[in-house]
């Protein structure tokens, strides 16, 4: 087993006499962080002087451990990046998205409403459009079509103007998908029936065919 696989199922106070000096500390500290491990965390910050990088709120918030991301905030000071507000909302943590909105100021980018709508996570969706500006791009119609998301499909449609790509038509027809291939054809304006028909075809979504 890693030594970092090891010692994250071991207190930190059996191994980090002797792994302090490696600069082993700071990767532990991150690894307790992203794992949620708050316990193992306090007990580094107490005995500790290695430094806390902003990977350790990152990994707690794409992991969803939002008394993490409070304890870190309050206690280490502790700086994150857009990938916390990102991958908190591409794994579908509503709740870790809203307190970074109202308590920190690294934001996101447009790849939190991507992936979100990509994953089917219609709250982080709707919370986004509504309480940042960042917006999204095509990527997220596409992902939330491509993946079978009618709801998110529908909300993108009717509030944000980014639309989609033809990918959005082909994925529909690929997976069988009749709802979405006449929404998009109407929302497109142009008749991609024959190559639609021949994804479905290949694919073996004859009922979508006929």
């Amino acid at each position: 087993m890693p030594l970092r696989d090891k010692a994250k199922d071991e207190a930190p106070s059996e191994w980090h006499d002797l792994k302090h000096s490696s600069g082993f500390c700071t990767k532990m500290k991150g690894d307790y962080a992203g794992s949620g491990n708050l316990v193992h965390l306090k007990w580094m910050h107490m005995n500790c002087d290695a430094e806390i990088t902003a990977k350790a709120m990152d990994g707690a918030a794409r992991n969803g451990h939002l008394p993490v991301i409070q304890w870190l905030h309050n206690n280490c000071y502790v700086d994150c990046t857009t990938v916390a507000m990102d991958d908190a909302a591409m794994n579908g943590h509503i709740q870790v998205v809203r307190w970074l909105h109202e308590n920190r100021s690294e934001g996101c980018t447009k790849a939190a409403m991507d992936k979100a709508a990509s994953n089917g996570h219609l709250v982080v969706v709707e919370f986004l459009h509504q309480n940042r500006s960042e917006g999204c791009t095509t990527a997220a119609m596409d992902g939330a079509v491509s993946n079978g998301h009618s709801n998110v499909f529908q909300f993108l449609s009717y509030k944000r103007r980014e639309g989609c790509t033809t990918a959005a038509m082909y994925n529909a027809a690929s997976t069988g998908r009749l709802d979405l291939i006449m929404a998009l054809s109407k929302m497109l304006q142009a008749d991609f029936t024959a190559t639609a028909m021949k994804c479905a075809a290949t694919n073996g979504h004859l009922g979508v065919v006929e």
